[in-house]
């Protein structure tokens, strides 16, 4: 089962398809709408499309050529969103409503593709289809999180800490703060299932704590949630992933951050050893 995408980006999972794609539009041999729209993406994008050529005649593409193909798939998918009987016309609303509070072409681009990448890569759902309420439902949420800036942000957790009991407050205020703080801290964005992680990740340091953080960051989802910044889908899939969380996850994920920067570090020195070896 492959994982459940925008048709367009389905298309273009493969960086060979990918290049076979782009050869194509070159000798004007193009089979589809979907091709045409990707190929308009890479000439858009000189900078992601260099990527994937790069992948030409190796045995296994680099990682910078994979995920510049799912970016190319991800802007030729939003190229296609207009004609969307059932995504445009919420597509546009978000569009508008994010222009308005100041958004340029490239901020709106990166939110609206987010959704989509989110609704193809995260989430427990069932893999095997692509999920339109989600992406509807996602751009609906933009019209809220367009109105965000940091008063607003401030007046929420303030408004958010005032519903606790007095000795629960520095917990709430500390949960909502964490949980702002990755999910926009560098701007309004919708709240992930990562964005749960690194708030967890963050103030669960024991398993003493565990229980506590995650009651209060489940009330803070539920408040969002009232307030229109998160929809019923995104709950039920942000509260899902909360309850399954545990520090053996936190754990796991550090190991695998170390084995990362191990194999980069190796990488390395294998470039370094052949460099050496290619210059005597």
């Amino acid at each position: 089962m492959g994982p459940k995408v925008h048709p367009v980006i389905g298309a273009f999972l493969d960086v060979r398809s990918a290049l076979d794609v782009l050869e194509r539009g070159v000798s004007g041999t193009l089979q589809s709408p979907q091709e045409a729209a990707f190929v308009s993406a890479a000439k858009a994008h000189p900078e992601l499309s260099a990527f994937v050529l790069q992948a030409k005649g190796k045995t296994r593409p680099s990682e910078e050529s994979q995920n510049a193909t799912i970016l190319l798939a991800v802007r030729a998918a939003l190229s296609v969103l207009p004609g969307d009987p059932a995504l445009g016309p919420p597509a546009k609303k978000a569009r508008e409503a994010l222009s308005t509070a100041g958004a340029d072409d490239e901020q709106i681009e990166q939110l609206l593709g987010g959704v989509l990448v989110e609704e193809a890569f995260t989430g427990d759902s069932d893999p095997t289809h692509f999920d339109p309420a989600f992406v509807v439902e996602s751009f609906g949420e933009l019209l809220e999180l367009a109105k965000l800036d940091a008063d607003v942000v401030n007046d929420l957790v303030e408004r958010f800490a005032e519903t606790s009991k007095p000795e629960a407050r520095p917990l709430y205020l500390s949960v909502a703060e964490s949980l702002f703080d990755a999910a926009w801290g560098e701007g309004p964005q919708s709240v992930n299932v990562e964005h749960v992680e690194d708030c967890l990740t963050n103030l669960v340091g024991d398993e003493s704590e565990l229980t506590g953080v995650k009651t209060t960051l489940e009330v803070l989802l539920r408040f969002l949630a009232a307030h229109r910044f998160i929809g019923p889908l995104r709950l039920e899939r942000l509260l899902g992933h909360l309850k399954a969380w545990s520090l053996a996850d936190a754990e796991d994920g550090e190991a695998d951050e170390d084995a990362i920067e191990d194999d980069d570090l190796d990488d390395d020195e294998a470039d370094d050893s052949g460099e050496r070896g290619s210059s005597n």
